[in-house]
């Protein structure tokens, strides 16, 4: 949320050196506003507190792993490089 409220800050400034009213960058800004915190809200109601983190991390998930070779699971080795077991 803080993001989005960054970019309707910068968008306002933006407007403003631009010399577009002000009135009319102040509505424009705070429709923004409203709109990314009813999508965050919605967002938050949808997916729960890192619910959505884990659905973007799930599609990230290949559906199968393939070796060619059994030679790592004979013969697994550590973070070190040495043969365990």
């Amino acid at each position: 949320m803080g993001g989005a409220m960054f970019a309707v800050m910068v968008l306002y400034a933006v407007m403003y050196i631009f010399g577009v009213n002000t009135y009319l960058s102040l509505l424009i800004a705070l429709a923004a506003a409203g709109a990314a915190i009813t999508t965050v809200y919605h967002l938050s109601e949808t997916y729960g507190e890192h619910g959505l983190t884990k659905a973007l991390a799930t599609r990230r998930l290949p559906i199968a792993i393939k070796s060619r070779t059994r030679i790592r699971f004979i013969k697994p080795r550590n973070a070190h490089g040495k043969i365990v077991g």
